[in-house]
């Protein structure tokens, strides 16, 4: 499993409806990736700003925020702390 460091966050997007409120089915093409993610591991952040996310926590990012990463077929996020606008503890 991946680990971040320092104030990185591994995050993981939720499921996003591939169904319009119209009802048409949207392409996978066309589908835009979610800034509503979850936590799946945090680095232990720095002694300025320590980590205050845990796993499972819901986060809300910035649009687009972050780097994409696969691992055993599945696509994570590392993102900065600094690009999580709020969050929802779990």
């Amino acid at each position: 499993m991946i680990t971040p460091i320092r104030e990185q966050i591994l995050v993981k997007p939720l499921p996003t409806s591939k169904v319009s409120k119209g009802g048409i089915i949207v392409a996978d093409s066309f589908v835009q990736r979610s800034n509503k993610l979850v936590v799946v591991k945090t680095g232990r952040g720095t002694q300025k700003r320590p980590m205050e996310y845990q796993p499972n926590d819901i986060v809300f990012s910035i649009k687009g925020a972050g780097v994409e990463i696969e691992d055993k077929g599945e696509k994570f996020y590392l993102i900065d702390s600094m690009d999580i606008l709020a969050y929802v503890r779990n």
